[in-house]
């Protein structure tokens, strides 16, 4: 099963905020496993959202939309999903009432003017399963379409998150099934250029083997995601400690974390580990 992610939102595609949606929301799929192919970001009008919804359909079966539920006006996302497919926009009564009860929760009462306006955060599109936000105003929802499976979330990342946890992952391992399982690892290299890893581990590195290797360089060191698939959750995990171990022997002393710490973690642990043997061994 293949994703697409669609974020949503011009302070995204003006450069004013950083899309961490989409790594999140990746990073959560690939452990299903869901293969996400697609990371897509447009702006906040209407005729660029159904473009966009038209791109991320036609590469995946599955989409992730995040972003455009708010009250305001240049909040388009549930119209241009309705639009795109013709359907109507529905009212869900529990979605507006949960609107009301959080006003009332800070102690306040929604004006009229207010509650027309956040009205729309209750409305889905006909045939969608609502995904009430625990966190927020903006209902998501779900919506099987065309023999796709869509789910929107608001943009905010914590009300995202909530929503991921709580309704998507359990519905996409649904339909995926319990037949494949995946861990991965994630081992810090310094010292070693990405040309010189290649060389040391190449055969590592076929795009058909299982485990799969990737190189990720980031500000002089070296990630090396080692991702392992099974029919059970052992057979995964083995796969993994195998490489690692493989990877431990070839890379010697350039391999400085097999837990994901980054160089100037790894330099305080070390710090604060020698601290504490000389202060013991002063006190004794």
């Amino acid at each position: 099963m293949q994703a697409a992610i669609l974020t949503i939102g011009d302070e995204l595609t003006c450069g004013y905020r950083l899309d961490t949606n989409s790594q999140a929301i990746s990073r959560r799929l690939s452990l299903i496993p869901v293969e996400v192919v697609l990371h897509l970001t447009v702006g906040d009008d209407l005729e660029t959202i159904r473009s966009g919804l038209r791109v991320v359909q036609d590469a995946a079966d599955v989409i992730v939309v995040t972003g455009g539920l708010g009250p305001t006006e240049d909040d388009l996302t549930r119209q241009a999903i309705a639009a795109h497919f013709g359907l109507e926009l529905v009212e869900d009564a529990e979605a507006l009432a949960r609107i009301q009860e959080r006003f009332a929760r800070f102690g306040r009462k929604m004006p009229p003017e207010l509650l027309t306006g956040n009205r729309i955060q209750a409305q889905v599109p006909a045939g969608s399963t609502i995904i009430y936000n625990d966190r927020g105003t903006a209902s998501g929802f779900y919506l099987p379409v065309n023999e796709k499976h869509i789910f929107v979330t608001p943009g905010i990342p914590s009300e995202m998150e909530g929503m991921l946890e709580g309704f998507i992952l359990p519905r996409l391992q649904d339909l995926v099934g319990d037949g494949r399982h995946v861990r991965r690892a994630a081992l810090k290299v310094y010292g070693l250029p990405e040309s010189g890893i290649n060389e040391r581990i190449r055969p590592m590195l076929a795009r058909d083997r299982n485990p799969l290797l990737g190189l990720l360089p980031h500000r002089g060191t070296i990630t090396i995601e080692v991702v392992a698939t099974g029919s059970t959750p052992q057979e995964a995990e083995a796969l993994v400690e195998a490489d690692v171990a493989a990877l431990r022997s070839t890379l010697g002393r350039y391999l400085i974390s097999e837990d994901g710490r980054d160089l100037p973690q790894v330099v305080a642990d070390l710090l604060s580990e020698r601290g504490m043997t000389i202060a013991t061994a002063e006190l004794g």
